[in-house]
């Protein structure tokens, strides 16, 4: 369980969805937002070197990058409500609408109803920028085997 939700904090953003027909599918978006939760219950620092090509297949070192993937409350997600049928064969009836919006309310994030996955990108997008803004999670360019530094982040 310990690597699931290692894999799952690891992520810049999240989109998560769910059919607007099975409360079945909201239950796992509320189960796999509690995995997330206690994934970045604690903000972690990894450092990413990156290399260029020089031709005929060799590389060389280019540059590395400091990346802060921050607590819970600075996880950009967005929650998208998909229209129509739910085919999974485990329905108990639809998704409860007021619980969809309370949940958005509480993780602070916004809830799309009836939109298409590229509309929903876009919004992620935005949610990505809000949030960088106030807490700067962008990735920061470091020397070469430097050592990690949380301080960059503040700006």
């Amino acid at each position: 369980m310990e690597c699931e939700t290692d894999r799952l904090g690891g992520y810049d953003a999240y989109v998560f969805y769910f059919s607007a027909s099975c409360s079945s599918s909201f239950g796992y978006v509320c189960h796999r937002l509690g995995l997330l939760q206690h994934a970045r219950s604690k903000e972690r620092f990894r450092m990413q070197e990156f290399q260029r090509s020089i031709g005929y297949g060799c590389k060389t070192y280019d540059y590395t990058l400091q990346r802060r993937f921050g607590t819970f409350p600075y996880v950009p997600l967005v929650l998208l409500s998909l229209p129509g049928p739910c085919h999974c064969g485990s329905c108990r009836g639809p998704a409860p609408s007021n619980a969809a919006v309370r949940l958005a309310q509480r993780v602070a994030c916004p809830l799309l109803e009836g939109m298409d996955l590229r509309t929903a990108l876009r919004h992620l997008v935005a949610e990505i920028h809000r949030i960088d803004a106030s807490s700067k999670l962008a990735p920061v360019r470091v020397p070469r085997d430097a050592a990690l530094d949380p301080t960059l982040h503040l700006g």
